[in-house]
């Protein structure tokens, strides 16, 4: 991730909100672990994380400022890699999946831990712009090239992981070129 985090910083002139953040799976696999003692507290704002979660958050986030897009891999069912890109703009967790039939099933219960307690977890650091306690749903982005081979998925899901935001931009200035034609 830390190539992938380099490449696209290169790249992608951004900073501060816009800029996206690169997690890795070590960062996952803790929220993870950690999930279900924060699932049971009663008072999610004011959970405390573990310090090894955090550290990993802060390390993880180049910039230290907070951020509106962040990405990350996840290891699903131990089968099948996907890529995430957690949105909070629209509250959104964007699915890059280049094997939708692997794990489809699964895919909702492993994606509880992020689209539960991250946003809480980023909040309380500072590493979050976006008020309010909006539940992020999940969408798979469509369009995205397959690759059926379950070993070359990790590789495939990097490049997805990486291309994404530079898709995102040109995106966004094909509709604001579009807004710009309508006046």
């Amino acid at each position: 991730m830390r190539l992938v985090r380099s490449t696209c910083y290169n790249h992608v002139g951004c900073s501060g909100a816009t800029k996206p953040e690169f997690l890795d799976s070590r960062f996952v696999s803790m929220l993870c672990k950690n999930y279900e003692r924060f699932n049971k507290s009663k008072a999610k704002d004011s959970y405390v994380f573990p310090k090894g979660l955090v550290d990993c958050t802060i390390k993880c986030c180049s910039s230290g400022n907070a951020s509106t897009r962040f990405y990350l891999p996840l290891y699903v069912a131990k089968k099948h890699w996907i890529g995430l890109c957690v949105d909070f703009t629209v509250a959104k967790i964007y699915v890059l999946d280049c094997n939708p039939a692997v794990c489809a099933s699964e895919l909702t219960r492993e994606l509880l831990p992020i689209s539960d307690m991250f946003p809480y977890m980023l909040k309380f650091y500072g590493l979050l712009e976006v008020p309010g306690n909006n539940p992020l749903c999940q969408e798979r982005v469509k369009g995205v090239a397959q690759n059926n081979n379950s070993t070359e998925a990790a590789l495939t899901v990097a490049l997805l992981i990486q291309t994404n935001p530079f898709y995102q931009y040109i995106f966004l200035l094909i509709k604001i070129r579009h807004k710009f034609a309508q006046h």
